[in-house]
């Protein structure tokens, strides 16, 4: 008689932030983390986490829900269902035996959440996560005693638009291969720090090259992200990109193009967290 294989377990850690107040208009706010350890019976894929929102705000304040991993992406943002709870169905995760991963939960705050309303997330009590093939347990939570609490002001936000290319793209090094603006909205002025990009289009990886922004005049306000991974490029700003309230800047995606012209290119900015902004002084 052929003998069955054991069942591989996963246990999921959960630990909860709170005990701080932030604005209306938030993003990439942490409000959980989860530790996922599989014994060595096995590699675990998670294909969904399913959470539920607690407190007394509103959950609808809570405009979109993500999953991220060392700020990576790993979930298309979701939004709270009438009963508090969300689904966000994770691409392509696994954890392999006798190791584990740990996976962010982000939120977006709504710029008109009501002033004083206090959240929390939670794993779902009944099947917290879909994972294949595996045995889930789940370990004791680490508490934050007090909820994150929305405030009276709200905070900036950016407004992206795309502009046509003035060449088509080619094979070659340095060529610009999106043309977007950007206008801060808001009372005060913006600083990028951060944004994610991510292509519709078929390139992947190691299509694209040293990629990076430049602004109007041509010069460099970004990292040099030396590839995708898969289909998104993260540019991180330091010093931070200025956008000066009601001010639209016009900005390039540059980079080195080794696809074949069987490859397409469409970037975006897929979710309003795949830009982390902050308020910063007068740049007038």
């Amino acid at each position: 008689m052929a003998l069955l294989a054991a069942l591989a377990t996963l246990t999921l850690t959960p630990r909860e932030f709170g005990g701080v107040s932030l604005p209306r208009g938030a993003q990439r706010v942490t409000m959980h983390t989860i530790t996922m350890r599989a014994d060595c019976a096995g590699t675990v894929t998670v294909e969904e986490v399913r959470l539920r929102h607690r407190g007394m705000g509103l959950s609808s304040d809570i405009a979109a829900v993500y999953a991220e991993e060392s700020g990576r992406r790993l979930s298309d943002a979701a939004t709270f269902s009438r009963q508090g709870l969300v689904v966000l169905r994770l691409r392509r995760f696994m954890v392999p035996a006798c190791t584990f991963r740990t996976v962010s939960i982000l939120v977006d705050l709504a710029e008109d959440a009501e002033a004083g309303g206090e959240h929390r997330i939670e794993l779902a009590e009944d099947s917290p996560v879909a994972a294949s093939g595996a045995q889930v347990v789940v370990a004791p939570s680490q508490r934050i005693e007090l909820p994150l609490r929305t405030a009276a002001q709200g905070t900036g936000t950016v407004e992206v638009g795309y502009l046509r290319l003035l060449k088509p793209v080619r094979y070659g090094k340095d060529r610009a291969i999106l043309r977007m603006t950007l206008t801060a909205r808001g009372q005060r002025d913006l600083g990028m720090q951060r944004m994610v990009l991510t292509n519709a289009g078929s390139a992947r990886t190691m299509d694209l090259r040293n990629l990076f922004l430049v602004d109007g005049r041509g010069n460099r306000v970004s990292s040099v992200a030396p590839h995708m991974v898969d289909d998104r490029v993260t540019l991180e700003f330091n010093p931070v990109y200025m956008l000066p309230r009601s001010t639209l800047k016009r900005v390039e995606l540059h980079a080195d193009v080794l696809a074949s012209r069987r490859k397409t290119i469409h970037f975006s900015v897929e979710e309003p967290g795949d830009m982390t902004v902050g308020e910063v002084r007068s740049v007038r």
